[in-house]
Parts: structure tokens; C-alpha cells; sequence
């Protein structure tokens, strides 16, 4: 893994890390993957980085970069609206760091406000502009905690490409009761991981595990870990 800072087109950069492709089953052949922080802008959190190794490690070139040129949890400034153009930026630079010469498109996500800016990014560019093949949608804020009558979902239809959702099921940001209602109007088709217990940052606690046994956000992902490559590979 390598840390450095991409330089976008309108002369200012972005904090990131690239993960080569490692000797996995898919290395050569895979889609790239590009992940993108919470609302605090932080591309080093604990659930961010275990995917990003995870899947370099299946073949995946892997690259983790903030949305804002302020330093890595800081915050990113205004709504997720408001990254959309920030979020093709980075991808293009993220796209000159691992080379034009992939034989796929790209899957394109992160975690909470950086999973919501990446699905509004392929709704309003298209998917076949973006060259996005897919969505990794981690810890997705379908709702404002307590106020599940604020859905996130206008967008959806326009989103065209198969979409991962990962999060748990004590996540105050998502009831699972409406996500199941709303999936349908997801323009590709959806596919679902539930961390039992795990909260917004895929945590899960010895009292809210159904085993009583603690896990880390890098455990939980581990746990997935099968099903997230498979996803990934299919792209």
C-alpha cells in the first residue's frame, strides 16, 4: 500500500492510498475499485482500508481517496450533492494513477456519505460516462438517524449498474424494513450483506452480537469476505 495525493483537474489534490493488485485469483483481469470516506473525510477508517485490502489482495487494484483537500478528518464541506462533480474528478485521477488499460470499468463506492456520493455520481453522469461497472455501497445512509421519513432514494432509478450493499443491522442510518421496500427501485439489480450487530462502522459489540463475541471492522468485513470478492470478480 502506498500514500500519496491525487492531483485533480482544477489544480487542488486529495489525500489516497493505492493498493496494487495482489497474486489473487482474479490479478490481471479484475475491475479497479475506487472508495471513497464518510462525512468526515477520513479514506483511512477501519472498514474502509479492510476492504481495500481485501480485495487487493483477490486482484483488484484499490485506490482510497478523500473528497476534499482538507486534511483526512476534517470533514467534507456541504451536502453529498455537492461532491457529485469533486467524486468524477477523483476517478479520473484515480484512473491515471492505475492506467487506462484495464479490461473493465471501474466499481465505484465507500463508505456512508462517500457511498451516497458515488451512487449520485453514476444517477446524474451516467454509468457508461463514469465507466463504472458496479456500486460497493458500505454502511449506506438511507435515512438521517430517527428520521426515516427523510429517505435517500430519489436517485435510484438512474442508477443502472449491480450495486453491494454492506452495512449492519444496528445501524442507525438504515431500517432494513424500507430498504427491502425501496430496493426495487434501484435501476440494477441489488445485492445485500448484513453484519449482525454492526453499527454504522460495521462494529459489532459482545452485547449486540447474536454470539456475544466482539468483532472490529476489519472482522466484520472478513466475515463477508467471500461474498464481497465474488461480487467484485463478477464485475
Amino acid at each position: 500500500m502506498r500514500e500519496l495525493r491525487l492531483a485533480l483537474a482544477d489544480g487542488t489534490d486529495v489525500a489516497a492510498a493505492f493498493h496494487p493488485p495482489g497474486s489473487g485469483p482474479s490479478a490481471g483481469v479484475a475491475a479497479p475499485v475506487l472508495l471513497f470516506p464518510g462525512a468526515r473525510g477520513d479514506h483511512a477508517a477501519a472498514h474502509v482500508v479492510a476492504i481495500a485490502e481485501l480485495l487487493a489482495a483477490a486482484g483488484h487494484p484499490v485506490v482510497r481517496a478523500a473528497l476534499s483537500p482538507r486534511p483526512p478528518g476534517a470533514g467534507v464541506v456541504g451536502p453529498a450533492e455537492r461532491s457529485v462533480g469533486r467524486a468524477g474528478e477523483v476517478l479520473a485521477a484515480a484512473r491515471g494513477l492505475v492506467g487506462d488499460d484495464a479490461p473493465h470499468g471501474w466499481i465505484v463506492g465507500g463508505a456512508s456519505y462517500g457511498s451516497r456520493v458515488a451512487s449520485l455520481a453514476v444517477a446524474a453522469e451516467g454509468s457508461a460516462a463514469l465507466g463504472v461497472t458496479g456500486l460497493l455501497l458500505v454502511a449506506y445512509p438511507l435515512h438521517p438517524p430517527g428520521r426515516p421519513d427523510r429517505l435517500r432514494v430519489a436517485h435510484w432509478g438512474a442508477v443502472d449498474v449491480p450495486v453491494l450493499m454492506l452495512s449492519g443491522d444496528a445501524d442507525p442510518f438504515l431500517t432494513e424494513e424500507l430498504l427491502t421496500a425501496h430496493a426495487a427501485d434501484l435501476g440494477g439489480p441489488l445485492t445485500r450483506l448484513v453484519v449482525l450487530g454492526g453499527r454504522h462502522d460495521l462494529s459489532v459489540s459482545a452485547r449486540s452480537a447474536p454470539d456475544r463475541r466482539r468483532r472490529t471492522p476489519a472482522e466484520a468485513v472478513g466475515e463477508h469476505a467471500d461474498a464481497l470478492v465474488a461480487w467484485a470478480a463478477a464485475r
